[in-house]
């Protein structure tokens, strides 16, 4: 586990701004870790019923990180272990909270609470090296560092409790990760994963505006799905899947390559896979000694990496006739078998003699099919 603290780059600047407290001191220790010491008074709440007038005048939906991430909605970003997806994560967060673009996209400047239940120290490096390179951001960061069961109101108002007393009033709140806030739950089970979604919804309700990220990760049996139950993906504006590509190369200070692929966008198109790559960089302990954490880059990528390809099959672009693509997506569901010549015809349901002729010559002149006597 890297030992670094966000509070040996944060209390250069701010003084007596502490991201991790002195154990010494006599105070309660709070679960949620500011990096700024600003307040603000909430908004009052909005009224929720809207006539259909009011509806058809509605503004087009505001993005927190433009065309990928929207204000006020809810995120949901998977992979596998050891992906690269925290980093990620982290690195959008911070360039929301200090208005900087993430590649090459806006962002609407937002605070950020970032809940990590396994402790602060698991990201305490991860936010280090990003301090240390672009600085303090210009809104407040914290990080919620007990555990936490999203489905139980209590644990809820507690975590909207803290928050209020360190002055925020739209967050965006990361969660990291879904397995960690459920508690005993169990994230295939509806019920469970009903409660751990309406736990978000009284967190946003909380902070009329704010936007929920949720990191998740794959299934064991199908690395292409978000693992447990579908209502997490139905009731998410946005979905992320962080696909691992070819790691390292020849740059020894690359420890990972990623790339970002929208699997839904509720109410815009999908965004363009985005690729990522991790870069090491030493950063500060607190008491002196010398690290290593990461910091994202944009990565050109290798064009002869499969993940950062874009595939398209070779009969859509080899001049077949509808016809054509028809009779051979039937002799694909046939499987290795294969079909007699009478059946196939009678699978398609064609009459014309003709028809079925002209498909199965151009399929075999352009190497589509084998025939297999007997």
């Amino acid at each position: 586990m890297l030992k670094s603290d966000v509070t040996e780059v944060c209390t250069e600047t701010l003084a007596g701004s502490r991201l991790f407290p002195d154990p010494a001191a006599k105070r309660r220790p709070r679960s949620v870790l500011r990096l700024d010491a600003q307040r603000r008074t909430p908004p009052a709440r909005k009224r929720s019923l809207l006539l259909l007038g009011e509806v058809l005048e509605l503004l087009p939906p505001h993005w927190l990180v433009k065309g990928m991430v929207p204000e006020n909605g809810l995120a949901v970003v998977f992979g596998d272990s050891n992906v690269g997806k925290t980093f990620a994560v982290i690195d959008l967060v911070m360039s929301v909270a200090s208005g900087r673009p993430w590649q090459g996209r806006t962002t609407h400047p937002a605070e950020v609470i970032y809940v990590s239940p396994d402790g602060a120290s698991r990201v305490q490096g991860r936010f280090a090296a990003w301090t240390a390179k672009y600085g303090l951001p210009l809104n407040k960061v914290a990080v919620w560092r007990e555990p936490i069961d999203l489905r139980q109101p209590s644990d809820v108002e507690r975590l909207v409790a803290q928050a209020r007393e360190a002055g925020f009033t739209r967050p965006v709140i990361v969660v990291d990760t879904l397995a960690r806030s459920i508690g005993a739950g169990n994230e295939n089970n509806a019920d469970d994963m009903g409660a751990f979604l309406l736990g978000l919804d009284r967190l946003r309700e909380a902070f009329p505006g704010a936007t929920a990220i949720v990191i998740h990760h794959v299934g064991h049996a199908d690395k292409n799905r978000a693992r447990g139950h579908s209502a997490l993906i139905g009731a998410a504006d946005t979905v992320i899947a962080v696909r691992p590509a070819r790691a390292g190369g020849a740059d020894p200070d690359i420890a990972g390559r990623m790339v970002f692929v929208c699997e839904k966008q509720r109410d815009a198109a999908k965004f363009a896979p985005i690729s990522l790559r991790l870069r090491v960089v030493p950063i500060r302990q607190p008491g002196g000694g010398s690290a290593t954490s990461c910091i994202v880059e944009a990565d050109d990528g290798d064009e002869d990496d499969p993940a950062l390809s874009t595939w398209k099959p070779l009969r859509a672009l080899d001049g077949l006739t509808p016809n054509d693509l028809r009779a051979l997506e039937e002799l694909e569901r046939a499987g290795p078998q294969g079909l007699r010549y009478g059946e196939w015809k009678a699978r398609l349901g064609w009459r014309s003699d003709d028809t079925m002729s002209k498909a199965r010559k151009r399929l075999e002149g352009r190497g589509k099919l084998v025939r297999r006597n007997g």
